[in-house]
């Protein structure tokens, strides 16, 4: 099952990413404001831009000023994960 056939299942839109971070999605959370929101784990988010070409800096840069940087209210949350 994919991450649109999964939201689906439930009673409102909710925004997603680009198809290619579908391996990232962790997913979902509510928010203190009653609105569901889709949720990615950074890190497989920095594998998917390795893997296209980028190298470890580049991916994080392009995550911390063209992600975020065009971020929308009420859009997907990413999850940066303690290290253990």
């Amino acid at each position: 099952m994919n991450i649109r056939d999964w939201l689906d299942n439930f009673d409102t839109n909710i925004a997603t990413l680009d198809d290619k971070y579908e391996e990232a999605f962790v997913g979902i959370v509510c928010g203190n404001d009653g609105i569901l929101r889709a949720v990615y784990d950074y890190d497989k988010m920095i594998n998917v831009l390795e893997r296209e070409g980028m190298d470890y800096t580049e991916a994080t840069e392009f995550m911390e000023y063209d992600l975020f940087g065009f971020w929308i209210k009420d859009g997907p949350m990413i999850l940066n994960r303690m290290p253990r």
